[in-house]
């Protein structure tokens, strides 16, 4: 699965490719055992073509991206532990079609987009460097 990297996209140039289905927005999400929580895992932005389902998306997470989730489920899955998290994990690994994958509308996609690069401007401006 090769992903599109927006940071190196003309702006106008990635709207409209969301727009005409060229490339599409992703959020991928880890179902925990109690069928009721899940965790995001996070974005993923793909060629219009591919199909993330079945994909062992979980090779592109290091140890700190899943501490951070195992640790984000206190406010986002009270009800599970990190036990649950781990079990989650492990089944995905075994059969990656486990995990939930939702795909943005264009308007979404592009909204995301903007306020990304409206906070890499703050961030440049208030810290006087580029990202």
């Amino acid at each position: 699965m090769e992903q599109v990297f927006t940071d190196f996209l003309d702006p106008e140039l990635f709207k409209a490719n969301i727009r005409q289905g060229k490339i599409n927005h992703f959020k991928c999400y880890l179902p925990l055992p109690n069928g009721k929580e899940r965790i995001e895992l996070g974005d993923f932005i793909l060629d219009g073509k591919e199909d993330p389902r079945g994909q062992d998306i979980l090779t592109c997470f290091d140890k700190d991206d899943l501490d951070d989730a195992v640790e984000a489920l206190e406010h986002d899955a009270p009800s599970s532990t990190d036990k649950d998290f781990w079990e989650a994990y492990d089944l995905c690994r075994i059969c990656p079609y486990n995990l939930i994958w939702e795909l943005l509308s264009p308007e979404v996609a592009i909204h995301l987009f903007d306020q990304q690069n409206q906070q890499r401007k703050l961030w440049e401006e208030t810290y006087d460097t580029k990202i």
